[in-house]
């Protein structure tokens, strides 16, 4: 169940990120296999992304 809350996160540290991506990654898994259909290509979309996000 998503709550369709956008949390922003700035100024965090990389342990703060590892636990967010800890917490969340499963869901987040989930929902780059729903936009691609290919479970490979999800993995790929979602570590792309994390690393984007992890690096702004």
């Amino acid at each position: 169940m998503t709550t369709g809350r956008v949390i922003a996160v700035t100024g965090g540290t990389h342990d703060e990120f590892r636990e967010y991506v800890i917490a969340r990654g499963p869901a987040l898994l989930r929902a780059a296999r729903r936009v691609t259909g290919n479970p490979n290509d999800a993995e790929d979309l979602l570590q792309a992304a994390l690393a984007k996000t992890y690096l702004a």
